[in-house]
């Protein structure tokens, strides 16, 4: 149903209608008219994802459905690569961990771009973190081209403003995605590109916090979200420990960034509704990371053991939800919708990082103390 939905949109763009005032029966016929054979969602992304799919609307729909799906499946291959490589481990934990994780499986079946921005994140961390001012020209081109493709990815932008030593990725990263907000202006003209600043952008503010849009065909798509919507099943006065927390263990940062990246990622399901959709695949480098301390035998027993409840209780969510979905098991439907499971498992990969790191900062004085007393000179008459 997403590609489908990137598909209509790219197709709407090429016949010069505008996504954020379309009406709902253009955008049906519109998708009825590609062959779409799959439900039809609605476009609630900034232009700049539907104009990167224009590039797979030549083809027909089964034909860019299958380019999408190696596309997608290349991006989760590149994200092992290069965590593997981050951390100097052979690939295949992590993929193998990537092909375990459910999320996974539910992303390439609806044809998401979680895959995509999995691998753009990584691949700017990396280079943001490089010592090469062209490496780091890069790095901020692909984060701001995942910011523009969904808005979350910004709050990593938070992360530099709050890290002292990241001021000039940050620039770099202001100063490529104004130019790809340009860039888009130009291709869509100044009418429709107005109309996406009054319009679309402030209703994408809306659903990122939870509110009804004021888009009539957003309203009328997400309607049920809003009519339905429960409160967390965590308590929300969890949550300001949750972020105030993760923001200590980041200013106290002595570890290296894989642990930083995973602490900004780790809450981020925590505090909006992403857990009911597949942002949950972005728990991966949580995942990935404590793998990796695990494999050079750094990690505490206590983190192990939280993260691997943590990735079984995400993946049992999945698998209720095919046996409440394809099965009929009407006894487990509410735990299923209640979201508790990949809350409950996304809480406890945060315990995980967070015990990994406090165990890491105890233990450091300690270490410092027995090197300072192995490489003191000995004391007495030398005897």
């Amino acid at each position: 149903m997403d590609f489908a939905t990137y598909y209509v949109a790219a197709r709407a763009l090429w016949e010069g209608k505008d996504l954020y005032q379309i009406d709902g029966s253009q955008w049906f016929a519109l998708g009825k008219e590609s062959g779409i054979p799959t439900a039809l969602g609605i476009y609630v992304y900034p232009p700049l994802f539907a104009l990167l799919m224009t590039l797979l609307a030549w083809l027909p729909f089964s034909a860019a459905a299958m380019v999408w799906g190696a596309i997608t499946w290349a991006s989760f291959l590149g994200s092992a690569y290069l965590f593997a490589r981050w951390v100097r481990l052979p690939t295949w934990p992590f993929l193998l961990c990537a092909l375990l994780f459910l999320p996974v499986s539910v992303t390439m079946n609806y044809g998401q771009s979680n895959g995509i921005l999995l691998f753009l994140i990584l691949l700017a961390w990396l280079s943001l973190h490089a010592p090469s001012a062209w490496t780091q020209g890069w790095g901020a081109v692909a984060l701001s081209i995942a910011i523009w493709v969904k808005m979350w990815p910004a709050l990593l932008g938070l992360y530099f403003c709050l890290s002292r030593k990241f001021l000039r990725p940050l620039l770099w990263t202001g100063i490529a995605f104004l130019g790809l907000g340009g860039l888009q202006a130009l291709i869509l003209g100044s009418e429709r590109w107005m109309r996406f600043l009054r319009v679309g952008f402030p209703d994408l503010l809306r659903l990122l916090m939870l509110q009804p849009p004021h888009n009539p065909l957003w309203r009328s798509f997400s309607g049920p979200l809003f009519d339905s919507a429960r409160p967390h099943t965590m308590p929300l006065a969890a949550l300001p420990f949750v972020l105030l927390v993760t923001w200590l263990l980041l200013r106290r940062s002595h570890l290296g960034s894989a642990y930083d990246l995973s602490l900004v990622l780790s809450p981020i399901p925590l505090i909006a509704r992403f857990q009911e959709y597949h942002h949950l695949v972005l728990l991966l480098i949580p995942l990935w990371t404590l793998i990796a301390e695990g494999a050079k035998g750094t990690l505490p027993r206590l983190s192990w053991v939280l993260a691997m409840g943590g990735g079984m209780i995400v993946n049992a969510h999945w698998i209720l939800g095919w046996l409440v979905v394809r099965r009929g098991l009407g006894i487990g439907a509410p735990l299923y919708t209640s979201y508790t499971l990949p809350l409950l498992g996304t809480f406890l990969i945060w315990m995980a990082l967070t015990w990994s790191r406090l165990a890491r900062q105890m233990e450091a004085p300690i270490i410092k103390r027995i090197r300072d007393e192995a490489d003191a000179p000995a004391s007495g008459d030398g005897e």
